[in-house]
């Protein structure tokens, strides 16, 4: 257990990432049209992650083996809440937007 906690706390910043992506990245595929994440902009973020960052293979394992899978839990009011499941475990994605969910992006 303490290792898998020390691995999340390393993939933090990687966590951070995924909610807030660098600007350059717009592809329609990555994102909805109000600009939250999607599952699959997850998987494939965290994937392309995992090749420099082996805390993530440690807690999910890898992507080869199994594919990872993302799912939306919960209806938020706030925040988008994923959980990314892979072979050996899996990890909660929150994402924050600019805006309050249940209202839209017209509030902001």
């Amino acid at each position: 257990l303490l290792n898998t906690m020390a691995a999340l706390d390393k993939i933090d910043d990687v966590i951070d990432k995924v909610a807030k992506p660098d600007d350059n990245k717009t592809e329609e595929s990555k994102k909805d049209a109000d600009g939250t994440m999607t599952p699959e902009y997850i998987i494939k973020y965290l994937v392309e992650k995992s090749k420099t960052n082996d805390k993530l293979i440690k807690v999910l394992g890898s992507p080869d083996k199994q594919e990872w899978k993302a799912k939306e839990c919960g209806d938020g009011n706030i925040n988008y809440i994923f959980i990314v499941e892979g072979c050996d475990g899996s990890v909660v994605v929150k994402q924050a937007p600019p805006f309050i969910r249940l209202v839209g992006t017209d509030w902001q």
